[in-house]
């Protein structure tokens, strides 16, 4: 039952040698009253001392959802504690709540929360991107009692991870299993993309001008050719050779494709449009390097020469969720280079 959720827990402090130790204390999320001396939760204090309200079930504290994966037509989980991985409440426990769950997972079959630890993870992206790209498949819904569901069976037993913007995507996934990487799916609004689709990246060490060398933007050139848009996490090339940053755009190094019949070059060029506020993406690149991480739906535009064709790789930077300035390159470890 190590999923069980409930929105109160136990702040027990470590005990230290000829100091009085905190005064264990009641702890509420944020939205609920503090009766009976009860406390909100800070993270500073509380964060690594929580225990089950009722039994010594270790639980942390998770932020809650304002979608699902991208669905911004449902809700995500409210504010609330969850028991850690591994950890069992008591037979004993006190918590009324946890009887309804047991007897509501044994009603629906799904009295067991373990994961796959040989699958990889399912990461929903919890940023709002653009609407206009609505996707009308749904991997989520509700049942009976109003739970959320999955619809695709690939997704149930694999291991969910919450990000809500690029600098999560960077703190977050940085720790996760690299091997299960590889394998995970990120998940939003009725797409579900292999990872290594899903982050387009510039490939270490080729050179910029070797034809075919940056596969993976290639790869999401041909998918564009039958999608009208596909989610992704793209890098940035902002070094000598790339345009400098204008108000409303930014613009990647190109990458070269190869030449036509007519002994055209063709190219692809990432490129971002700022939709929104200016300031803060122009902060962000200010103080940041070459190297930046954009998330959003890629869309293509093409735009014939005489002696060159550029194809664009377009994104909409809505909200400053959306970019980070990050150089995958000096990351010490090496989950975001697979």
């Amino acid at each position: 039952m190590a999923d069980i959720t409930m929105y109160e827990a136990r702040f027990v402090p470590q005990e230290t040698d000829g100091d009085a130790a905190p005064q264990e204390r009641i702890v509420r999320v944020a939205d609920r009253d503090l009766s009976g001396g009860a406390v909100y939760y800070d993270e500073g204090t509380h964060k690594g001392w929580l225990k089950c309200r009722f039994c010594d079930a270790a639980v942390h504290h998770v932020k809650g959802h304002d979608m699902v994966a991208g669905h911004t037509d449902m809700k995500g989980a409210s504010t609330h504690f969850r028991t850690n991985p591994g950890q069992e409440h008591s037979t004993s426990c006190g918590w009324e709540r946890l009887k309804v769950e047991r007897a509501l997972r044994r009603q629906y079959g799904y009295e067991s929360s373990s994961y796959d630890p040989d699958k990889g993870y399912r990461i929903h992206l919890n940023v709002n991107l653009a609407d206009y790209f609505y996707n009308k498949r749904r991997l989520y819904g509700r049942d009976a009692v109003r739970r959320i569901v999955c619809h695709d069976d690939r997704l149930p037993d694999m291991e969910p991870v919450s990000v809500r913007s690029v600098d999560d995507i960077v703190t977050r996934l940085a720790g996760l299993n690299p091997d299960r990487l590889k394998k995970s799916l990120v998940v939003h609004n009725g797409f579900a993309l292999p990872w290594q689709d899903f982050f387009v990246r510039y490939m270490r060490g080729a050179p910029d001008n070797a034809a075919g060398a940056h596969g993976r933007f290639l790869k999401l050139h041909e998918r564009l050719k039958t999608s009208r848009a596909v989610p992704c996490l793209m890098e940035f090339n902002m070094a000598s050779g790339a345009k400098k940053p204008a108000p409303a755009m930014i613009e990647s190094k190109p990458v070269l494709m190869g030449r036509d019949d007519y002994n055209r070059t063709h190219y692809l060029v990432p490129r971002a449009y700022i939709d929104g506020d200016r300031a803060a993406f122009h902060e962000k690149l200010k103080h940041g390097g070459d190297r930046h991480l954009v998330l959003g739906f890629a869309r293509t535009a093409i735009s014939e020469q005489k002696d060159r064709v550029l194809h664009y790789l377009n994104i909409s930077l809505q909200n400053a969720a959306q970019m980070t300035s990050c150089d995958i390159a000096q990351i010490p470890v090496k989950q975001l280079k697979k």
